[in-house]
Parts: structure tokens; C-alpha cells; sequence
């Protein structure tokens, strides 16, 4: 798919600097590396904003912007038709158009903005300066402290989108600052637009998060999705809309990376010798001063890949006669489909079965994040809603202020990150395959799962205490940094083991999430310890399937390590001598596997021990290696046949 990123063309430099330059080169191309801002400031001094208004026609890459027209048109550039990108300027006081045409271009030049958050910072902006104009203010230089107190006074929103209107004031007239050489940021105006600090903000986020849908409405639901798409006398869009929020309410993938899924954007993997499905999509970020799509890749389930294969095949026809790639096609709609149309279908499909789903119940208030009057959604939807359950809500007349409550598109994306962490999944993969920009954004969901970290509490205690007692040193890959981060927190902690070992204990099984495996344990991604690191592709399949490859043992593992040696030589003989040699030689890696980071390490740290502690001693503590330790001569001499 064409990426359709919002720059402004290179022939812009010539006319701003009177240097020649070459047209031909792109956004992704040498002089595009840094953003045209900083580009143009360095051979330009004077005033960006006359100079726009001097030129007029703009090239953009869809065509020439011509600065006195007061409808700007974006539309062109949003990837996902969201809705229409216009700035309409003729509805800014007259004396500030100019100005906020030339902020916007300004924008556009430093880079690294996407069209929403464009027109967002435009609405701002306008609502802003026709403020100050209705004050009697007609020129920027004369806003006082006063005039940006009382616009802030009369904002009616939420503190958290008035921090954002401070936000894009404040840069707002940092640049005017900048381009005019005047000085209107003082710092009492500052203070002013600094008067909802970061940590309130982040406190009444967290307070304010979306919840996942509660478990009984979204298997309710799930089974709704299941049964429209499945019957074959419901109109093919409407279970073509029912598959698509089947996949969005197993992946939690956005509503906009759900319109650009292509053909073809499942792969099937084997992990030993597990097959597993993986969902290919793409993302769209801000990059290096232009919009790019970004690969991203998550585990898709069998529910999920249901919606996917009747995608596939019911919509092929439509496809072909649209020409699309696209996994989602309305033979009507553009392409991609508008995320709103997916919004809407969900909503009411939650009307059609508001019985089935006992959505008029006041109990999902503030659980469920869509909450809309009955009686004017009625009116407003009219026919196309089910005839049955309109006429029966009609005729209950439940009076004109009943709301019915249905879940947002945005909380299947809440209630997959929940069931993730109730599975064991931690928060650094969740980051990773829930395609989250930062940790920040992740850390909204820990509250989550803030106890209940272990899988099993008592193995994950004694795993913990067998290491720091001092009794076994934990082996394998990533063993020697976590054993230095572990010491070093305690440290930080001001902690003895010798005083506060129990306490210790206690505080890590909060931070260090263990999981058992099979000849040792999973100590996962966390605070302490590192993501997995295999090779790329290899982690993602484990990490977004729930298999962690940071597997750490101890000496006393070796007996299920000796066990599978002799299991796989078993089958590596019986390969090798019926002539399958292939199969041979891939167990012939797993027995080096095997040897080399597990069962050597382990009979090497046993034999340590060994140095000061009897046999009978390590026997009574671990009877599980009592072979292990009394043929202890015989094994290596084994093992030495093999390395």
C-alpha cells in the first residue's frame, strides 16, 4: 500500500533560498535526513512566515496548497479515511489567519506530525485566538498574562485535554517568539500555560483507564460475532463486519490497523514442534519528519483466524472487482474502510442483542465505555436496527433518559492485554506485540495484575531462596546479569540477606515473575532481567506466544537435562541407521544443545559443590540426581564422545 505521507516538496527550497536543487529527491532521500526547518534556517535568516505568504502556492505531494485559500485540504494524506482532514480557515478571526497558516506550515516543515494531530492543534489554535480577538486583542504582541488566564478559565473539558490546549499554546507562541524576535512567553505567561502539571495528569489517567470487558459480556459477545458471521442469512457485509471485530477482539489490534490488513497477512510457524499463527499488520508512527508504516507482528488464535479465512474467501469477488489487497473490502466504501463504519457496526450489533448481552443493566456504568440514550439512538438509527428488539424496547418504554451500555473498539485492545497478564504474559511483550510506543503507554494496563505475578508461588519462593541462600548458583544464558542485577537492587534496597532474607523474598516475587519449565525455569522480562534474545524473528514468534527462552537451571537439574541426552541419542541412532540422515543430523544439534547449555554447566557446578559437600548430603537435599551424582565419572566420559 502507497504510503501517503504529508512534506513539503524539495523545489520549496530553491524558491526560499535561490539555490538550485534537485527535485527528483524524495522525502526518504540525504536531504531529508533532518527536518526542512532546520534545513531552511541555515541558508534562510529571515522570516519563514512572509516568505510562505510570498510564495503562496506550496508543492506538497498531492498537489499545489495555495496559501490565501482558506480551505486547506488534508484528506489525501490519512492512510485509514478516519474522516476529513480540513482546515477551515475563514472560521479564525481574520486578523490571525495568516499566522495560523503559517504555524501550520511550520509543522509540516519540522516533521514528525501526523494529520490528526495537525488539525488538532488547528482547532486548539483557533479556538485560542478567537478568544483573545473577542477580547479586543487584534495583534499577538499585545496577549498579556490576563488573556491567557481567562481562555484557560473557560475551558469546560477534562483536565487531561486541558493540559494539551497548554501544551500547544505554549509552543504556539514559542514560535511566534522565535519568527517574530519578540517576547510574549514571559515567564509568568509561561507558568500560566504550566498550570496542570505531567504527574497530575498521569495520576488522573491512570485513575481513568478503560477497564477490559468484563468476561461474561465479552464471551457473550464473542459468541454474537461468531453466530452472525456464520449465518448465511445475514447480509454478507454484516458478517463480513462480524469477522473483522472477531480478529480485533483476539489481536487488540487498533481499528486502524485493522482496516490494513492485507491478503496473505497470516504465517504459519512450528516452535517446537507446535504450530502457531502470527499476524502481520501494520502500524502507522511518525518517523524522521514523514508518516511510514511500521511492520508489527502478534499471535493470532483460532477464534481470530476463523474471522481471518472468511474474510478471505467471502470477500475475494469483491476484491477482484476493486482491485484491493486488503484483507476488509466494501464493494460500496472506500479503501481503506473508514474505522468509524467499524465503530458503528459494533455498536449496533450491541443494540440488535442489548437483551442477550443485558447492555440496559446499570452495572456495566463506567465498565463498559459506551453509553448513549436509547430512545434517541432509536431515532436516529431507525430501520436499520433489528425490528424485533426496536419494537420490544419501544414498547417497554423505559422513559427518556435510559442509556444502554456497550464496550468501545479500543477495550477488546484492554481486555486481550488483561487476559494476557492472567496467562503469565509480562508487560515488556506486551509492549512489543501490543505495537505500544513507549513503556508508559504499557504501564497504564500494570495495574492490572499488580499481585498474582507467579504461576505457582511456592516454586517461585523456593527458586528464589535457593538462590539466595547460597545453597545453588542459577545457570544458563542470562544468569550471571541477572544474579548482578538481583544483587545490586538489594543493595539499592539497603537489604541483608543474612537480617531480611524472608523480606527480600517477598519484594522480588513482586518484580520477578518465574514461571517452571521443563529441566529449570522461565525467569521472564521484568524490571531485573532482559526481553528474550534469540534472534529477531525467533523472539517474536516465543515472546507473542507466550514461550520465553530466558530458561535458567541449577545443578539439580541434571537429571531431566541427562534424561533428554539420552533421549534424543536414542533417536539420532535409530535416524542414522535407517538412513535418515536429515533427521539425524538436526538431532545430532539438539544433543549439542542440550550438552552445551544445560547438562554440562550443570554437572560442572555439581562437581564445585561436590568440593564441599558429600554425596549424601546433596542426595538427602535433591534425591532426584542420586543417579546423577554416584555415576558422576561414568556420564562425563559419555558426554565426552559427543563434544
Amino acid at each position: 500500500m502507497e504510503n501517503k505521507n504529508l512534506y513539503i516538496l524539495p523545489s520549496f527550497f530553491e524558491k526560499i533560498t535561490n539555490e538550485k536543487v534537485d527535485n527528483s529527491l524524495d522525502h526518504k532521500s540525504e536531504a531529508y535526513k533532518y527536518d526542512q526547518y532546520t534545513l531552511i534556517k541555515e541558508k534562510h535568516k529571515g522570516n519563514l512566515s512572509e516568505e510562505f505568504k510570498r510564495i503562496r502556492y506550496i508543492p506538497l505531494p498531492y498537489g499545489i496548497l495555495d496559501f490565501e485559500s482558506d480551505l486547506w485540504d488534508f484528506t489525501q494524506y490519512e492512510l485509514t479515511n478516519k474522516s476529513h482532514y480540513n482546515l477551515h480557515f475563514e472560521e479564525v478571526a481574520s486578523d490571525y489567519r495568516d499566522v495560523l497558516k503559517s504555524y501550520i506550515l511550520l509543522l509540516v516543515l519540522k516533521g514528525n506530525i501526523k494529520v490528526s494531530s495537525l488539525r488538532s492543534k488547528f482547532l486548539i489554535m483557533r479556538k485560542f485566538l478567537n478568544h483573545i480577538n473577542s477580547r479586543g486583542v487584534k495583534k499577538i504582541n499585545n496577549i498579556n498574562e490576563e488573556d491567557i488566564k481567562t481562555f484557560f478559565d473557560t475551558l469546560t473539558i477534562q483536565k487531561v485535554s486541558i493540559m494539551r490546549y497548554q501544551h500547544d499554546v505554549k509552543e504556539f507562541l514559542f514560535y511566534y517568539d522565535s519568527e517574530y524576535k519578540t517576547n510574549i512567553l514571559t515567564p509568568s505567561i509561561q507558568k500560566e500555560c504550566e498550570r496542570i502539571s505531567f504527574e497530575e495528569i498521569r495520576g488522573i489517567t491512570k485513575n481513568n483507564k478503560r477497564e477490559a470487558i468484563p468476561d461474561e459480556y465479552f464471551n457473550k459477545l464473542i459468541q454474537i460475532f461468531i453466530q452472525i458471521m456464520e449465518n448465511p442469512d445475514e447480509p454478507l457485509m454484516s458478517r463480513a463486519y462480524a469477522a473483522a471485530l472477531l480478529i480485533d477482539s483476539q489481536t487488540g489490534i487498533r481499528v486502524g490497523e485493522l482496516s490494513l490488513l492485507e491478503v496473505g497477512c497470516v504465517e504459519n510457524v512450528t516452535i517446537d514442534g507446535e504450530e502457531y499463527r502470527m499476524l502481520h499488520y501494520k502500524a502507522v508512527k511518525p518517523a524522521r519528519g514523514y508518516r511510514s508504516f511500521n511492520e508489527e507482528i502478534t499471535y493470532m488464535n483460532d477464534l481470530a483466524y476463523k474471522g481471518y479465512l472468511f474474510l478471505m474467501k467471502e470477500l475475494e469477488e469483491t476484491r477482484k472487482k476493486k482491485n484491493s489487497n486488503l484483507l476488509f473490502c466494501s464493494p460500496t466504501g472506500k479503501s481503506p474502510t473508514n474505522v468509524n463504519y467499524f465503530v458503528d457496526r459494533l455498536k449496533m450489533i450491541c443494540f440488535n442483542h442489548i437483551y442477550e448481552l443485558d447492555s440496559l443493566n446499570d452495572k456495566y456504568k463506567n465498565v463498559l465505555f459506551g453509553e448513549t440514550n436509547l430512545n434517541k439512538y432509536i431515532e436516529h438509527r431507525g430501520r436499520k436496527l433489528n425490528k424485533e428488539t426496536r419494537e420490544k424496547i419501544i414498547k417497554a418504554d423505559f422513559g427518556d433518559d435510559k442509556k444502554f451500555y456497550y464496550p468501545i473498539a479500543h477495550q477488546f485492545r484492554n481486555t486481550v492485554v488483561d487476559r494476557l497478564l492472567r496467562t503469565g504474559v509480562q508487560m515488556e511483550y506486551i509492549r512489543r506485540y501490543m505495537g505500544h510506543l513507549s513503556q508508559d503507554t504499557t504501564d497504564r494496563y500494570s495495574s492490572y495484575k499488580d499481585t498474582d505475578l507467579q504461576e505457582n508461588i511456592n516454586f517461585s519462593e523456593e527458586t528464589l531462596r535457593t538462590y539466595l541462600s547460597g545453597e545453588a548458583k542459577i545457570l544458563g544464558n542470562s544468569s550471571e546479569q541477572l544474579m548482578e542485577r538481583i544483587n545490586e537492587w538489594i543493595i539499592e534496597q539497603d537489604l541483608n540477606i543474612e537480617k531480611d532474607l524472608d523480606t527480600i523474598i517477598g519484594k522480588l516475587l513482586k518484580i520477578v515473575p518465574i514461571r517452571a519449565k521443563h529441566g529449570g525455569m522461565c525467569i521472564k522480562g521484568s524490571k531485573l532481567t532482559n526481553a528474550c534474545s534469540v534472534d529477531a524473528m525467533t523472539d517474536e514468534f516465543y515472546c507473542a506466544c507466550g514461550i520465553c527462552p530466558n530458561v535458567c537451571h541449577f545443578f539439580f537439574h541434571a537429571d531431566v537435562s541427562y534424561s533428554d541426552f539420552i533421549a534424543t541419542r536414542d533417536i539420532y541412532e535409530y535416524n542414522l541407521k535407517n538412513g535418515f540422515t536429515r533427521q539425524a543430523e538436526k538431532e545430532k544439534k539438539k544433543i549439542a544443545f542440550i550438552l552445551n547449555n544445560r547438562l554440562i554447566p550443570e554437572l560442572k557446578e555439581l562437581n564445585n559443590i561436590l568440593k564441599s559437600r558429600s554425596k549424601e548430603s546433596i542426595i538427602e537435599s535433591h534425591p532426584n540426581i542420586e543417579y546423577v551424582v554416584k555415576h558422576l565419572p561414568v556420564i562425563e566420559k559419555e558426554i565426552e564422545l559427543w563434544i
